[in-house]
């Protein structure tokens, strides 16, 4: 039996994540949306829990993340069910909240995924050509 380079087992690995994770996008399309609320004065721990479960608690919303330190609320959710603006109108209303929407604007919707580095990276070229073997 033949020992796997060091190499290749984290490009195996990438090439497995890519088929799973697209895979299910192409059997169900635009089925889960991914949406942020930016706080522009933090709450405190104890509140941004209290914010994070009322979302958590929403219909149609999947999953939810406070992270406290930026004041960024990331949550998921159905299309079906719910849409970001229903959900930040709720949260404005259970309390006296400065916060905004996150919205991309038309110079950053081409760009894609922010963690795929932009359509010309290597990532992107990568993950491009995994999704046309499968």
């Amino acid at each position: 039996m033949r020992e796997i380079d060091t190499a290749q087992l984290p490009v195996g690995v990438l090439v497995i994540h890519i088929y799973m994770v697209t895979k299910s996008k192409m059997a169900q399309p635009d089925n889960r949306q991914l949406s942020r609320i930016d706080f522009t004065q933090k709450p405190d721990s104890v509140e941004a829990n209290r914010i994070r479960s009322l979302v958590a608690h929403l219909d149609g919303v999947e999953s939810t993340f406070f992270n406290v330190k930026d004041g960024i609320l990331v949550y998921t959710y159905s299309l079906k069910k719910q849409n970001s603006i229903g959900v930040y109108n709720k949260v404005m209303s259970s309390g006296n909240y400065q916060a905004k929407r996150f919205v991309v604007d038309a110079s950053q919707a081409p760009k894609g995924c922010p963690a795929m580095g932009g359509n010309g990276s290597f990532m992107s070229i990568l993950s491009a050509s995994i999704t046309k073997i499968f």
